[in-house]
C-alpha cells in the first residue's frame, strides 16, 4: 500500500511538472510601522507556477526569511527593550496577469508566522504583551518586469494583520 501512495504522490507530481514552471523569489519584507516598530526580514519562497489562458496563472508557494531589521521601544521609567524579527514562514496563493514586453501583475492572499524575541530591560513589568508566534491571515498586490526568461524584479505592497508591508524581489524561473 505504501508502495502505490508514493507512486501515485510520484505520478501526480510529475504531471504537475510537465505543465509547471518552478519559480523563486529572494527579497526584502519591509514592515515600517508594526505597533510603532519598524521590521524587516530577507525573504526566500519557492513555488510553480501554473499557466492558464490568456496571460493568467496561478502560483502556490512556501516562504521563509530571517529578520534584518530590529528595533527598540522605550518602557517608561525602566530602559528600552529590543525587539528582534527572529524569522517568518509562510504560505502564498499568487495570481499573475502578464502583460506585454515582460511587465506583469499579480496579487497574493497570505498565511505566514512571524516569530519576535523580545528583550525587556531587567525589572520591567511583565504585563507588556507582544504576540510572538502569530499565524496571520494578510494581502499583497503589486507589479514586476521580467528581463528575460530566467530573471526579473518585482515590487508589491500588502496588508498583514493590520499592519503594512512592502516588498521587493529578484524573482526567478526554472
Amino acid at each position: 500500500m505504501k508502495k502505490l501512495i508514493a507512486f501515485l504522490l510520484l505520478a501526480v507530481a510529475a504531471s504537475f511538472s510537465a505543465q509547471a514552471q518552478v519559480t523563486s523569489s529572494l527579497g526584502l519584507l519591509y514592515a515600517p510601522d508594526v505597533d510603532d516598530l519598524e521590521l524587516g526580514a530577507l525573504v526566500a519562497s519557492f513555488g510553480y507556477r501554473l499557466d492558464l489562458e490568456n496571460g493568467f496563472s496561478v502560483q502556490p508557494e512556501v516562504r521563509g526569511g530571517i529578520g534584518v531589521i530590529d528595533d527598540r521601544f522605550g518602557v517608561p521609567g525602566f530602559g528600552r527593550a529590543d525587539v528582534d524579527l527572529s524569522n517568518i514562514f509562510g504560505f502564498t496563493l499568487r495570481g499573475q496577469y502578464d502583460v506585454a514586453n515582460g511587465a506583469y501583475f499579480f496579487a497574493q492572499p497570505t498565511y505566514q508566522r512571524i516569530e519576535l524575541d523580545v528583550d525587556l530591560p531587567a525589572g520591567a513589568p511583565a504585563g507588556i504583551d507582544f504576540d510572538d508566534n502569530a499565524w496571520e491571515w494578510g494581502i499583497e498586490g503589486g507589479l514586476g518586469f521580467r528581463f528575460n526568461e530566467k530573471f526579473g524584479i518585482e515590487a508589491s505592497y500588502g496588508v498583514i494583520d493590520n499592519d503594512e508591508v512592502l516588498n521587493f524581489a529578484l524573482r526567478t524561473w526554472f
